[in-house]
């Protein structure tokens, strides 16, 4: 994690959220992207290895429950509503 976006925004929160059914570094890469679409985020960053996502926020435009990713790829902002192709292109 970068500090970059905290300097820029001081007015930004962290929030650090466990990520459940990553099976590879696409997965992650598919999870953070979506995360940064949201409005309001000003970065995330996805860990494959410890199953992780940390967010840097503005509270005054999302709340952290905005990004719930407990179930993969269904409350992503994607843009893909096939699940199924987009879990495996993951495997």
């Amino acid at each position: 994690m970068t500090e970059t976006a905290a300097h820029t925004n001081p007015a930004l929160e962290r929030v650090d959220l466990p990520v459940e059914g990553m099976t590879c570094a696409s997965c992650a890469a598919r999870i953070e992207r979506g995360l940064g679409r949201i409005e309001g985020v000003g970065e995330a960053r996805v860990n494959f290895a410890a199953q992780t996502a940390t967010v840097l926020y503005d509270p005054s435009v999302v709340r952290p429950d905005a990004f719930r990713v407990m179930r993969m790829f269904e409350e992503v902002p994607d843009g893909d509503d096939d699940r199924d192709a987009v879990e495996r292109e993951c495997l």
